[in-house]
């Protein structure tokens, strides 16, 4: 048996990545569509640990309609994800690569600052799950 895993994320995003032929500036940059996904590093840590066959638990605050689309995405690829709803968006990262060079710019966008009374119910969520997990991370 796989030992459990716990994850909290403070800080979780939706990740958009998309590519262009070549990065020129000051001109409209046509993109290719974008692909979407969830992250943030105790997430990305909860998706892998489930891809390599352990069980998984995700534990973050999720506002806001990119916090929906991450709990469909984690739900989707079999995470278990314990989604402490807030009122304040999550963040977005932005990641471009310029298919004629195979470079990659990436944009982080800064997080809302998580309120206490919102970080209280992902540490006592973390806590409760953790108590029955094999590593908290």
């Amino acid at each position: 048996m796989t030992a459990a895993v716990v994850t909290l994320t403070f800080s979780p995003a939706l990740d958009v990545a998309t590519s262009v032929d070549t990065i020129t500036p000051s001109r409209k940059l046509r993109c290719e569509p974008p692909r979407t996904e969830a992250g943030g590093g105790g997430i990305n840590v909860a998706r892998v640990a489930q891809r390599l066959g352990a069980d998984a638990q995700a534990i973050a605050p999720l506002g806001g309609e990119h916090g929906r689309l991450v709990v469909d995405q984690l739900t989707a690829e079999g995470v278990s994800v314990e989604p402490i709803f807030t009122d304040n968006p999550i963040r977005q990262s932005f990641s471009v690569t310029e298919k004629s060079t195979g470079h990659q710019y990436r944009f982080v966008l800064p997080p809302q600052p998580l309120a206490s009374i919102d970080a209280e119910p992902c540490i006592a969520a973390t806590c409760d799950f953790g108590r029955r997990a094999g590593c908290v991370v």
